[in-house]
């Protein structure tokens, strides 16, 4: 395979570090390959864990390569104490959530804007966190206060988190997942934010916008954050397609003068 010349990789990392500087415990992407010409790879930041993403048709990096990445990232960070590795394209799903390359620990929170979030960097083929929607986070943060908020496809819950940490008088967060919504409830406890159980609902979508309707709920802030596709019995997510499906379906339970916030993943 054609391999990009590590001056590339390392030359985007470095010119990251200000970042890193100004909050060495935040989360920061400080290599896009599918951006910075070379798509196989991705390198993120979560406090002081690098995650190096190897997007190669099935983890054919060589170790090579890759350990004169790791041995210059080591230099140019050199309060990293652990670094993790992803194949995303392995049909191993243990080589997909990541093996650690050094370290022993990897970190278990990040800071954003003075919010604290739990993850999980080897839970999921995702990280438990997504950066792209740092901004999001910080408008929700100041323009939460005194709202109600439904934060559907909640994941780890953290725009749910930026908006009671911002002063929500509620946030309902719903995933099909329990174990992702169960990370949320950890950001809860890091910020001091008290955990009301009722509010977060593992279930279907499709299911659980239903049962809201039914009740009559609405909300001042609803957060449609949908996967790029997937499919259960209860209904069908394809973001490319049907998207307008999805917003019609929480469009009810936006309260009069109320916002929806739609998230484009494709």
């Amino acid at each position: 395979m054609l391999l990009a010349n590590p001056e590339l990789i390392l030359n985007s990392c470095e010119l990251r570090k200000p970042l890193v500087v100004e909050n060495p415990e935040g989360a920061f992407r400080l290599f896009s390959g599918f951006r910075e010409g070379f798509p196989s790879l991705v390198i993120d930041r979560f406090n002081h864990t690098l995650v190096l993403y190897d997007y190669s048709h099935n983890g054919d990096l060589p170790h090579e390569f890759l350990q004169e990445i790791t041995d210059q990232l080591e230099h140019i960070y050199p309060d990293v104490h652990t670094i993790i590795k992803k194949i995303r394209n392995s049909d191993q799903p243990e080589l997909r959530k990541g093996i650690l390359i050094t370290g022993e620990k990897p970190d278990t929170w990040i800071l954003e804007h003075r919010i604290r979030y739990s993850i999980d960097l080897q839970m999921n083929q995702d990280a438990s966190f997504y950066l792209d929607t740092r901004s999001l986070r910080k408008w929700l943060f100041e323009n939460s206060k005194g709202k109600s908020i439904l934060n559907t496809f909640a994941y780890t819950g953290s725009l749910g988190i930026a908006s009671l940490a911002g002063g929500a008088r509620s946030a309902i967060q719903t995933d099909l997942n329990n174990t992702f919504l169960n990370l949320a409830k950890s950001s809860c406890s890091l910020n001091g934010i008290a955990i009301k159980k009722p509010d977060y609902i593992a279930g279907d979508f499709f299911r659980v916008v239903t049962r809201l309707k039914k009740e009559g709920r609405l909300f001042d802030i609803v957060i449609l954050d949908p996967p790029f596709f997937s499919d259960t019995d209860a209904g069908r997510v394809d973001i490319v397609n049907e998207y307008n499906r999805l917003l019609n379906k929480v469009r009810p339970l936006v309260a009069h003068g109320g916002i929806l916030i739609a998230i484009n993943n494709a």
